[in-house]
């Protein structure tokens, strides 16, 4: 080893000592320096999210019920969805919602057929059946740029999600679509309500086997588990309310407007009021719902691919920030073809002491993938609660090495939308 190697070694990890308590304290070159002790600077470049009003509701929530519905659900017997008055709420709040469309509609054909009755029709009609046209429930399309996969070309990672959704009980997928993002999720598309599976590639990459399977056990068992909120009926009508709320009172400056207009506008921020308050009623009512959903696929994803592998998923989809750091080093460095090997070392060589600070984060800010779900610290005790050391699945070395080679046929595309997204971004 030469002396530059030696001199890098020695500098990669030293002690220092903390000034709160006196204990020693790690120094592992390129991360936070803490103290396992007290934890002392834990969390130095912490910065409170910004959130919009919708995410902000469902953190409230969380942060008042959160350790409530944890316990509840902890306690019950089983996870799964059964009848109370918070689903009937939800249910009848839809149909009040739907029912007012509905009503738009069919009042504004009949003024437009009987416009000659009265002059008002003329106006009202035609004003309401625009209406009803933009606030219609909605379904889900793919955009252009989104293509699924093809079945014969990705058979392999087809003949594992299918083997799952057979032997947990469901029904297949309809596609699989990969993308650039660290994240899965699962949707319905269009009104024969195709289920379509989203995968991140640099996700994918930094899974063992076991915990690709838990991700997709995960997924799958959304569409198993009747979220309320992921439902056609109950997923429109948040869809459309929201809509009313956001034609009603649109962000724009007041200052910017003339006279006639600021009034407009007041007027219209008023009776705005109306469809955020029956927002605001549905998210409420199927929040608890929504909750029991997440643990419910945590749960499923635990059967498929067994504890361990879902808790340490959870822990990974944690290192966001490493991913979004390694885009920006093949960006701007001379890595512009080695993006997925980076990510893998980078991921890899985490060490113990920045594992444990990461957790320990988890726990005291009740970090959260996203506001909508519960901490990962309350999911990893619920999954730990309901241990599952033999998984439902197993994949063979064989097939887990032919979806590697398929997925590896995807790596340059990705890696060219990763970059060219953040250097676009640069430019705003």
């Amino acid at each position: 080893m030469n002396e530059s190697n030696q001199k890098s070694l020695v500098e990669s990890h030293i002690t220092e000592i903390c000034p709160s308590c006196g204990s020693s304290m790690d120094n592992n070159f390129g991360y936070v320096v803490w103290c396992t002790e007290c934890n002392y600077n834990i969390n130095p470049s912490f910065i409170e999210e910004k959130l919009n009003k919708l995410q902000k509701i469902y953190k409230n929530m969380g942060d008042k019920f959160g350790k409530a519905t944890l316990n509840k659900i902890l306690e019950s017997k089983t996870i799964e969805p059964t009848f109370s008055w918070f689903r009937l709420g939800t249910f009848l709040v839809s149909t009040l919602i739907h029912g007012f469309s509905i009503f738009c509609f069919f009042t504004s054909i009949i003024m437009i057929f009987h416009w000659y009755e009265h002059f008002w029709y003329k106006v009202i009609g035609p004003i309401l059946f625009g209406i009803s046209l933009i606030t219609r429930p909605k379904v889900y399309k793919l955009d252009k740029n989104e293509q699924i996969l093809p079945r014969e070309e990705f058979s392999s990672l087809y003949q594992l999600v299918d083997d799952i959704a057979i032997k947990s009980g469901i029904k297949k997928v309809n596609g699989i679509i990969i993308n650039q993002d660290y994240n899965a999720s699962i949707t319905t598309i269009g009104i024969r309500r195709k289920k379509i599976l989203y995968l991140g590639l640099p996700l994918l990459s930094v899974l063992t086997k076991e915990e690709r399977i838990a991700l997709l056990g995960h997924e799958l068992g959304h569409s198993a588990n009747h979220d309320l909120s992921r439902s056609f009926y109950v997923g429109t009508a948040i869809r459309t309310v929201l809509n009313w709320y956001l034609i009603l009172a649109p962000e724009r400056p007041l200052h910017h407007l003339g006279l006639f207009e600021e009034i407009s506008s007041i007027i219209m921020k008023v009776v705005a009021i109306i469809p955020y308050g029956l927002f605001l009623l549905l998210v409420h009512l199927s929040w608890q719902d929504k909750q029991r959903a997440e643990y419910y696929a945590d749960l499923f994803g635990a059967k498929v691919g067994g504890t361990e592998a879902s808790i340490s998923l959870n822990e990974k989809m944690l290192y966001s920030d490493i991913f979004h750091f390694i885009i920006l080093k093949t960006a701007v460095g001379p890595y512009r073809t080695q993006f997925f090997s980076k990510l893998n070392e980078a991921i890899i060589e985490i060490p113990q002491n920045e594992v444990l600070r990461r957790t320990r984060i988890a726990e005291m800010e009740l970090s959260r993938l996203d506001v909508t779900h519960p901490p990962i610290s309350y999911r990893n005790k619920f999954l730990e609660n309901n241990y599952i050391k033999e998984p439902l699945i197993n994949s063979s070395e064989r097939l887990n090495k032919k979806i590697d080679d398929e997925l590896r046929t995807l790596e340059n595309e990705v890696e060219s939308k990763l970059v060219e997204g953040y250097l676009t971004s640069l430019e705003y």
